[in-house]
């Protein structure tokens, strides 16, 4: 009913230094009538990561907090992004050791119209 204008992900991960997570997402615009699978995903903050620089995980069940913003932040900044309709996120882990995965919990991701 309300077209949105920017895009909030949050997540606590729990990632080691040799790990590394990169959040994307993807919008229909509303005046757009393309097919939705055929549109390229972009990154959150031009290379993937998050808002803030995040620490990385000292011990197997340190979760630290990260926030991905597209669109106006919650300071103000930043550019809306066109008013859409549908979004879809995509969350790259990845690791040079197998042993030490990053792991996410508490997935929220919101739609504001601002």
């Amino acid at each position: 009913e309300n077209p949105a204008t920017s895009l909030r992900v949050k997540f606590a991960a729990n990632k080691v230094t040799s790990a590394d997570i990169k959040v994307l997402f993807k919008i229909l615009r509303s005046d757009e009538s393309n097919d939705f699978d055929e549109l390229g995903y972009e990154f959150f903050n031009t290379d993937g990561s998050p808002d803030t620089t995040v620490n990385a995980s000292l011990k197997r069940n340190d979760f630290q907090e990260y926030t991905y913003s597209a669109g106006v932040k919650d300071d103000g900044v930043g550019e809306q992004l066109p008013e859409f309709a549908q979004f879809a996120i995509k969350i790259v882990m990845q690791g040079t050791n197998a042993a030490q995965p990053p792991r996410i919990k508490d997935l929220r991701i919101i739609a504001l119209a601002t």
